[in-house]
């Protein structure tokens, strides 16, 4: 029961820092406007807005599988757990560029990153 506990704690926590760093971005930088609905519409939003917005969505991305993932494994004394948070962000980050086009560094970065963080945490876990 205490690895499923830290998994789904683990997992509002990389949504809620994911969530968290799309509204600082949305705050901080100027964005286009764009039709939520219009899938095109959100793309062109994307395409022009300045760089680092871009990376700072992806950066969220990493943080988010990052701080979930430290999370499951000290809740749920689990190592894995950090891998199961890692994949879940890499799919959501799957879901998110088929339903709304993103430039190719994105797409690419929006399944790297969190693995990136399993790769952390493992470490940080000492798991081997």
């Amino acid at each position: 029961m205490r690895k499923l506990m830290g998994a789904v704690v683990g997992a509002i926590v990389a949504i809620s820092v994911i969530y968290g760093f799309e509204i600082l971005n949305h705050a901080v930088f100027t964005w286009p406007q764009m039709a939520l609905n219009d899938p095109l519409s959100m793309a062109a939003a994307i395409e022009a807005a300045p760089m680092t917005a871009k990376v700072m969505l992806v950066g969220g991305c990493f943080l988010g599988a990052l701080a979930g993932g430290l999370v499951a494994v000290r809740i749920g004394d689990w190592a894995a757990a950090g891998w199961i948070i890692a994949v879940l962000v890499a799919a959501a980050g799957v879901v998110t560029i088929v339903t709304i086009p993103h430039p190719l560094w994105m797409q690419i970065a929006a399944v790297v990153a969190p693995l990136v963080a399993g790769l952390v945490v493992q470490g940080a876990s000492g798991a081997a």
